[in-house]
C-alpha cells in the first residue's frame, strides 16, 4: 500500500496527443514496467495476460505467477478476479469517486478502464501506484512508464478478502493523482495522500467489524509508538498507524467531507487542510486541530473527551505513557534538553511534592513551538491550558504540586515546517528548566542527621511499609524497577529498614555501565537519559559522583533510550 511520489513534472500545455492503446482482449499478453523496489524478485519488467475483463477495469496477472498454479488454483484465481471486479464496479468505484473525486477517464492512453496488474510484491506490501504511469514518457522524461491508469496489487492476496482493502487504498491514490498532479500540476504531500487512502476503507465499511480489521492493527501500532511524526514519511507501520488514527479524528470532529474538500483544494498538505476547514465553516487551523488531537489522545485512557474533540469509535483509545517522567521536590533546579520533529506528538510528565514549581521554556534553532499542558488535580478534576510563548520563550508557574495537583503533563509541538516533508525530517531543539521552592525555603532550618553504620554496597533493602526493593551504595539507594533488573543482584537476602533507617539514605537514579564513560539518569518510566555535560555542570546541578551506581552493560540495555540531559 505504497504511493510512489515522483518530483513535480513539466507538463505539456495540452494533453490531446494520447498514446491510444488497442482495446484489450481476453488472453492478450502485454509487457509492463514494474518497480524493483516493490517487486519480490527485483524485476523491472514482466509479461502478463488479461485474465478477466470487467466493466471498469482490465485485470492482468503476471504470467510467471499464473503458470505456476495448478488447475484448482487457476480456477480459484479466475473466480477471485470476477469477485474483485464486481466489488470495484458496484462499491469501490461509485463510493470513492463520490467521497473523494474522479479518476482520470479516459486515461492518458485514451482508455476509460483502469488496469489492474497482479504480481509478486515483497512481503508486507499490498500494492502501489506510480505517478509516472499517468503521463507520457516525454512528459516525465523516462522510459519506464506504462502510460496508463494502473494499480499494482500483490498476487499473494488475490484470493483473500484483504485484496479489497488494498484495491481501495490504491484507488484513492489514482483519484489524488488526477485531482492534484494531472489537473493542477501540484504534488501532494505523501503523508496526506496516505491518510486519505487509509480513510477510504472507512467509507467502504471495511473496518467493520473492528476485530481483525486494518483499523484495529493501526490503532495497536499507534499505541506502541504514538510519538511518530505525522508528516515525516518513512513508509513503515508507525507512519500508516499515525495517519490512519488522525484520519479518524478529522472525520469524527470535522466531518468526512473534509477529505473531498482538501483533495479539491488548489493547495497540498497542511495548507489544503486549512482550505478545507475554512470552506466547511470552521474557524480553527490545522495547528489548532493537531493540538486538540494530542490532548484527546492522552485523555482517552481516562475515557475523558472534550466536547468538540473526540473519537466516535469506542474502540479507539490509548494508554499513553509520557515519553519522559520526572519527579521533582523542593529545592530542585534542573534543565532538560529535548529534540522533537515537526508535528510529532510528545507528552512530558512532572510529579512530586513542592509548593511552587516554575517551568521555563526556550526553543532553539529557529524552531516554531506551541506548548499545551494538562493539570491532573488530586480531586479528579482536569484543567487544560496553553503556555504563552513569545520569541520562542515562555514560562508557567504552578502552586501545590503533590498537595492539590497530582501531576502536570506538558505537550510541546514543533510546527516549524508546513510543507514538502521528506522521509528524514530535522529535529528541533528546545530546553525546559524547572525550579522549585517550599513554603519554608527562606527559613533557616537546622536538621540533625542520624549517624548510623552504612550497609555494604550492593545490599538489597526495602522499607518496612512498602515492597519496593532498593540497592545500596554508600549513603544512597537506587530503586530496582522490575524483576528483570532484580535478576542482576543477589535477592536471597533483603534487609527491611525502619522509617528512621530508610530516611538516612538519599535516593539516586544515576548509573554508569562497566567500561563506559556515560553517566545516565534512569527515570521512573524506565528510560535512560545521558547526562551530556561537563563534570563542572554535573556538580553544579546538585549531583555528586558518589551517587553514581555502577551497573553491568546488560542491565543498561534493559532501559529504553531517552532524551539527553544537558544541564
Amino acid at each position: 500500500m505504497n504511493f510512489k511520489l515522483l518530483p513535480i513534472f513539466v507538463f505539456l500545455a495540452v494533453f490531446a496527443q494520447f498514446n491510444l492503446a488497442n482495446a484489450a482482449s481476453l488472453g492478450q499478453v502485454q509487457s509492463f514496467f514494474v518497480d524493483s523496489e516493490f517487486s519480490e524478485n527485483g524485476k523491472t519488467e514482466l509479461k502478463a495476460t488479461l485474465r478477466f475483463e470487467g466493466p471498469r477495469a482490465h485485470f492482468f496477472v503476471d504470467d510467471e505467477y499464473f503458470n505456476s498454479l495448478n488447475s484448482n488454483e487457476t480456477s480459484e484465481v479466475l473466480n477471485s478476479l470476477k469477485k474483485i471486479s464486481k466489488e470495484y464496479n458496484e462499491k469501490i468505484y461509485p463510493i470513492l469517486t463520490e467521497k473523494f473525486g474522479n479518476i482520470r477517464s479516459p486515461g492518458i492512453d485514451g482508455d476509460e478502464k483502469v488496469y489492474i496488474l497482479f504480481f509478486d510484491l515483497k512481503k508486507g506490501n499490498g500494492g502501489y501506484v506510480n505517478t509516472a504511469d499517468a503521463f507520457l514518457k516525454t512528459q516525465v522524461n523516462r522510459d519506464a512508464t506504462n502510460e496508463k491508469e494502473i494499480i499494482y496489487l500483490n498476487s499473494d492476496f488475490i484470493n483473500k478478502d484483504y485484496v479489497y482493502s488494498f484495491f481501495a487504498h490504491e484507488f484513492q491514490h489514482l483519484i489524488s493523482i488526477n485531482n492534484k498532479e494531472v489537473q493542477k500540476n501540484i504534488a501532494e504531500d505523501i503523508w496526506l495522500n496516505e491518510l486519505r487512502s487509509e480513510y477510504a476503507l472507512e467509507f467502504l465499511g471495511y473496518n467493520s467489524p473492528y476485530k481483525n480489521s486494518f483499523l484495529e492493527s493501526r490503532v495497536k501500532n499507534f499505541s506502541k509508538s504514538p510519538w511518530d511524526s505525522l508528516t515525516e514519511w518513512q513508509n513503515d507501520s508507525a507512519d500508516y498507524a499515525v495517519v490512519s488514527v488522525f484520519s479518524q479524528y478529522l472525520a469524527d470532529n470535522y466531518g468526512d467531507n473534509i477529505f473531498k474538500e482538501m483533495i479539491q483544494s488548489d493547495s497540498v498538505g497542511i495548507a489544503s487542510i486549512n482550505d478545507a476547514l475554512k470552506k466547511l465553516g470552521y474557524t480553527v487551523s490545522f495547528s489548532d486541530v493537531f493540538k486538540k488531537w494530542q490532548i484527546t489522545n492522552y485523555l482517552s485512557q481516562k475515557n475523558i473527551f472534550l466536547k468538540d474533540s473526540k473519537y466516535l469509535n469506542p474502540n479507539i483509545s490509548f494508554q499513553i505513557e509520557p515519553a519522559v517522567s520526572y519527579q521533582v521536590s523542593d529545592g530542585d533546579t534542573k534543565g532538560f534538553s529535548y529534540l522533537l520533529k515537526d508535528w510529532q506528538q510528545s507528552w512530558i510528565k512532572y510529579f512530586g511534592n513542592t509548593e511552587f514549581l516554575n517551568i521555563e521554556f526556550e526553543g532553539k534553532n529557529e524552531g516554531v513551538f506551541d506548548m499545551t499542558y494538562i493539570l491532573n488535580e488530586k480531586n479528579g478534576n482536569i484543567s487544560i491550558g496553553d503556555m504563552d510563548i513569545k520569541n520562542n520563550k515562555g514560562s508557567l508557574a504552578l502552586l501545590g504540586l503533590g498537595s492539590k495537583i497530582k501531576d502536570i503533563i506538558l505537550i510541546p509541538t514543533s510546527k516549524t515546517k508546513l510543507s514538502d516533508f521528506s522521509d528524514d525530517e530535522p529535529k528541533r531543539n528546545f530546553i525546559i528548566k524547572i525550579t522549585t521552592k517550599s513554603k519554608n525555603s527562606e527559613t533557616n532550618i537546622v536538621t540533625q542527621k542520624i549517624q548510623r553504620k552504612l550497609l555494604p554496597d550492593g545490599s538489597l533493602v526495602r522499607p518496612a511499609w512498602d515492597f519496593k526493593v532498593y540497592v545500596v551504595k554508600g549513603g544512597y539507594l537506587r530503586h530496582i524497577k522490575n524483576e528483570k533488573i532484580l535478576n542482576f543482584y543477589d535477592a536471597s537476602s533483603i534487609v527491611v529498614l525502619s522509617r528512621e533507617e530508610f530516611d538516612f539514605y538519599k535516593e539516586s537514579s544515576l548509573v554508569l555501565a562497566e567500561g563506559d564513560f556515560k553517566v545516565y539518569q534512569i527515570n521512573p518510566d524506565g528510560t535512560k537519559h545521558w547526562l551530556n555535560m561537563t563534570a563542572e555542570k554535573f556538580l553544579k546541578g546538585g549531583r555528586t559522583f558518589d551517587s553514581v551506581f555502577k551497573i553491568s552493560r546488560n542491565e543498561l540495555k534493559l532501559y529504553k533510550e531517552g532524551f539527553d540531559i544537558f544541564l
